[in-house]
């Protein structure tokens, strides 16, 4: 949005390629012997992608503004729900508003403190349920301590269309879900590319994304009160 961020962006992409450039000269004989005698085409895109049709995982409508390939296609997102042999069942309750924070299936080292803080929270705000998914369909353990639980896994296909917002990691299953339901997010990015989707999020208007835990009460604080209420996706 300035001169310095351009500067930045255009120093990054510069490094990108100087590294790509070093690694395809390294392997240039072996990428040779499978059709690859060079980085990029005439019109500067990538070899290695298809000229006739790429399918992008994605939507269009949650990118930032630039220009496509002229062969490539976004065909959506693909949402899948596994089937899970745990039922262990959050518990809603009347009247409530319920908040969903979830770390996905991965990131197990860092649940517990996440799990704290949210609890924390949960004891200051006991006009809100919070729900904690360890994301771990083999566990059984539990925890139900008045407006709050965690649960060793919630099944978004049956149960996230009844929370009012989600605290969620960034990852691409999570967050697709939560577009496709127009559900409010808070995005805490950990790792990969968790960042790039906090900042379509937040970009987009359909969050918030926050750089570390000392940030989730305040953002939770802007979206229950109303400062803060997402565009829909729609």
């Amino acid at each position: 949005t300035n001169l310095a961020g351009r500067i930045r962006n255009h120093l990054a992409r510069k490094k990108v390629r100087f590294f790509k450039r070093v690694m395809f000269w390294l392997y240039r004989s072996e990428l040779s012997r499978v059709g690859f005698d060079r980085l990029y085409r005439e019109d500067g895109s990538e070899a290695a992608y298809s000229a006739d049709r790429i399918l992008a995982l994605g939507d269009q409508r949650f990118e930032f503004p630039r220009s496509w390939p002229e062969s490539l296609r976004f065909i959506g997102a693909k949402l899948y729900h596994p089937p899970s042999p745990n039922r262990v069942e959050p518990e809603f309750l009347p009247d409530k508003r319920h908040v969903l924070v979830t770390l996905g299936t991965h990131l197990h080292w860092h649940k517990d403190s996440v799990a704290r803080i949210v609890r924390e929270i949960a004891e200051r705000r006991p006009e809100l349920v919070f729900h904690f998914s360890d994301g771990d369909m083999a566990a059984s353990a539990m925890e139900r301590l008045d407006n709050f639980q965690r649960l060793p896994y919630i099944d978004y296909g049956r149960f996230l269309h009844r929370y009012d917002l989600v605290v969620h990691h960034g990852g691409a299953g999570i967050m697709y879900q939560c577009l496709q339901l127009d559900k409010p997010s808070i995005v805490y990015p950990i790792d990969y590319d968790q960042f790039d989707h906090a900042a379509r999020i937040e970009y987009s208007g359909r969050g918030i994304w926050i750089r570390k835990l000392a940030e989730l009460e305040p953002a939770l604080n802007s979206m229950t009160s109303g400062q803060q209420r997402p565009k829909s996706s729609t």
